[in-house]
């Protein structure tokens, strides 16, 4: 398995691909996190066509096991994010 790549790596790959500067490509990268952040907060679902559906969804309080002791504890109900790869990036992986 490789290395992930880091954000500084993604950042110079994203300057380099944009022929823009490092802080320029770093500010874009973190206006993207902020907006995908703001909107899938206020429950939107964010589509980027050919790479990936970001959505949240809303889980039901539930019984968990507590995997230490096995006892069984009341979870309550939250908000669990859920990111799909879209088609474009499926097929360019597997190309």
């Amino acid at each position: 398995m490789t290395k992930p790549l880091n954000k500084s790596e993604l950042v110079a790959e994203i300057a380099a691909h944009g022929e823009m500067t490092k802080a320029e490509a770093a500010g874009a990268l973190d206006t993207v996190v902020a907006v995908i952040s703001a909107q899938m907060v206020a429950g939107k679902t964010v589509m980027l066509p050919g790479l990936a559906k970001f959505e949240t969804r809303d889980r039901p309080a539930r019984k968990v096991r507590n995997v230490s002791t096995g006892e069984m504890i009341d979870k309550a109900a939250d908000r669990a994010v859920k990111i799909s790869a879209m088609t474009g990036i499926k097929a360019a992986v597997n190309a």
